[in-house]
């Protein structure tokens, strides 16, 4: 049994390497888009931040849709805005929360979500590392075993976030 010495692997070595970060980077750039079926387990929330000095906590707006068409706009200096599990606080700012909610029928929500995955909300390319503000949208999603997390100024998405708040609005 010959063993191989490295210098004759090396090529075979450096080849593989190079074809497991193509097959990597291949992912980084994937656009994934699907036909969305209805379904309750997804769901899509929207984030917009005002930005503040000091200690004051934000003025945090959030939007929820889930699949199955409830639509939920919470808003204020509360941290249930952003996360409505109880937990202990000392916060002042506990109870600055509004809360408002719609149901949406099964096709403006299917529509809604197709219009998020045709968009590219799932592709592998978007990355953002800064914070979400007055111009930008936090974007978390789930649809189709598929989640992200964004932080966006995709025209596309503030379009669906307005659409959605004038729902409030009518």
């Amino acid at each position: 049994m010959k063993r191989c010495k490295i210098i004759t692997c090396a090529p075979k070595i450096l080849l593989l390497c190079c074809a497991l970060l193509l097959t990597g980077g291949c992912a980084y750039f994937s656009r994934i888009r699907f036909a969305v079926e209805p379904s309750s387990l997804d769901y899509v929330q929207f984030r917009q931040t005002e930005v503040v000095v000091g200690d004051e906590p934000p003025y945090v707006e959030s939007l929820e849709l889930s699949g199955s068409g409830y639509l939920e706009f919470s808003r204020g200096k509360s941290e249930r805005v952003t996360n409505d599990f109880w937990q202990e606080s000392s916060s002042p700012h506990l109870n600055d929360i509004r809360t408002d909610f719609r149901v949406l029928t099964q096709d403006e929500t299917v529509a809604i979500f197709q219009r998020m995955v045709d968009a590219g909300v799932f592709d592998g390319h978007q990355w953002d590392k800064t914070r979400p503000d007055a111009t930008k949208l936090l974007v978390l999603a789930r649809m189709h075993f598929e989640k992200k997390v964004i932080v966006t100024t995709n025209p596309v998405y503030l379009e669906i976030y307005n659409e959605l708040l004038a729902k409030f609005r009518e």
